[in-house]
């Protein structure tokens, strides 16, 4: 029978009664899932807790503490936190893969490219970019997942925050605004971050004494050289500004120690240029030693001039130390522009050099490549006739 929209019964149908037909068992369906409720819950104990009744039948959450409340919520969220950790893990063995591709050298794809040259600018060394030597962690956010076990952790730290130092008391005042208001741009907009002062300009400034007083300061590998010249460069700096302040004469210990300060950068700027891409900064602090190094230059003679007026208008002579003092500081100026000139020069040959030692080793290597290609066809074409040899002497004796 088709039943259709406006469609005529016909005679002799009947419908079934409600009381006839198939009625689904409903209250043992609902047994059946109360049992299947009370198995899960009974299974589920050790990761969430019930309702706590005490012995008049009342419940007990009038009475809790934010200790007890902080236990009850660490307590269920003990599931979601393992899941936390399995997702962090996950994470881990992620982010070093993303490292390691980051880290191939000579790599094609531009981001990875742009990513090592911004590396190699920081002044961070090549060696270094290997993912052998990172510890990756992914970032992990408190209380596992949690809200209210986040701000019961917050609050925890917070209130300890007076014990602790100047730099770890932002980092707590950063994790209480994030946990409270979930706004990132907020807590560092209130709470904004100090530059850390590196290692390297830490020991420039403790060199700079040692450097000025004459005394020698030895070259420490493996710093940031980048940071350490400009410490110097700026202390350096100071001392000159403030001899020119003062007439623009300077003692004789002064200039000695200046010399002695310029040379150490000097050593500096030259394992720096041993890097192409530092080239730019490398000229930039090269300019700025030059600058400070005339103004020292100037000094000196100013100094050697006033001396020889004394001299002249007191009939006395120079004492020998101060004279061999300026004198010393006039050859050691006029060697190093002159080193300075001749290691740029050698630096010159020496890139041009290397540039057509690699222009014939590219052309050696092309040809190479072509006799190779050449042989190769050769060979494939020997081995095309011998096939066709043999399919037509396979004919003929057919």
């Amino acid at each position: 029978m088709d039943l259709i929209d406006k469609g005529i019964i016909p005679e002799g149908l009947e419908f079934i009664k409600a009381q006839d037909r198939w009625q689904p068992p409903v209250g043992f369906a609902e047994s059946v899932m109360m049992l299947n409720w009370q198995t899960m819950a009974r299974n589920s104990s050790s990761f969430s807790q019930s309702l706590d009744v005490g012995e008049q039948g009342q419940t007990k959450q009038h009475r809790e503490t934010a200790t007890k409340t902080m236990q009850r919520a660490q307590s269920s969220a003990t599931l979601i936190t393992s899941m936390m950790t399995q997702a962090y893990t996950y994470e881990s063995f992620r982010h070093k893969e993303i490292c390691r591709r980051f880290c191939i050298k000579n790599s094609r794809d531009p981001d990875v490219r742009k990513f090592r040259v911004n590396c190699l600018k920081e002044g961070i060394p090549e060696e270094a970019l290997n993912v052998d030597c990172w510890d990756i962690t992914p970032n992990k956010v408190m209380g596992g997942g949690n809200k209210m076990l986040q701000v019961a952790m917050a609050d925890k730290l917070f209130q300890m925050r007076q014990v602790l130092d100047p730099s770890a008391q932002k980092v707590i005042d950063r994790i209480y605004i994030v946990a409270n208001s979930d706004n990132y741009d907020l807590a560092q907009e209130l709470v904004p971050e100090v530059k850390q002062i590196s290692h390297a300009t830490l020991d420039a400034q403790r060199s700079a004494g040692t450097l000025l007083a004459g005394l020698p300061v030895g070259i420490e590998e493996g710093i940031n050289h980048i940071d350490y010249v400009e410490a110097l460069l700026a202390d350096m700096g100071i001392v000159v500004q403030k001899a020119m302040a003062q007439g623009g004469v300077a003692s004789p210990d002064t200039l000695f120690g200046l010399q002695n300060m310029a040379g150490h950068i000097q050593a500096h700027i030259q394992i720096m240029a041993q890097n192409p891409e530092e080239k730019p900064r490398v000229k930039q602090y090269g300019d700025a030693l030059g600058q400070l190094m005339n103004q020292v230059k100037a000094m000196t003679q100013r100094v050697q001039e006033a001396m020889q007026k004394q001299q002249q208008g007191n009939g006395q002579q120079i004492d020998p130390k101060d004279k061999a003092k300026i004198a010393g500081m006039m050859i050691t100026a006029q060697a190093k522009a002159e080193n300075t000139r001749s290691s740029h020069a050698e630096r010159t040959a020496q890139r041009r050099l290397t540039f057509e030692q690699n222009m014939k080793q590219d052309a050696d290597k092309h040809k190479l490549d072509m006799a190779k290609e050449a042989q190769k066809l050769k060979l494939e074409a020997m081995k095309g006739a011998m096939d066709v040899a043999k399919t037509r002497l396979k004919s003929i004796r057919e």
